[in-house]
């Protein structure tokens, strides 16, 4: 599975480390420093995310007394009731996104 780090944190990370006293006057050669960028980003968490899925609602067809129409996640199957499917944009069960393929 692949692994996700915040970039922002790791540059601020890796900034504060060149900055470091014990650090400054050091002349390692390139290679040793690479090694330890690389042992450095190893170790780090990886980020909460997950890949975004796309789709566009399927309309059931079924409708209740109040004009609302059902609607089914193409993902995960999940059906909702809604007065405007225009302002669905993300499936409430799953997270997909419902503004269309991308």
């Amino acid at each position: 599975m692949e692994r996700y780090i915040n970039a922002d944190k790791l540059y601020d990370d890796l900034m504060l480390m060149a900055n470091d006293e014990h650090n400054k006057g050091c002349f390692p050669s390139v290679s040793t420093v690479l090694e330890d960028i690389a042992d450095y980003i190893s170790v780090l968490d990886g980020a909460d995310v997950r890949e975004v899925v796309h789709g566009e609602w399927i309309v059931t067809g079924r409708t209740n007394v109040y004009g609302g129409k059902e609607i089914q996640c193409p993902k995960c199957g999940d059906t909702v009731m809604v007065q405007d499917i225009k302002r669905e944009h993300y499936c409430r069960n799953c997270g997909a996104d419902m503004r269309g393929e991308k």
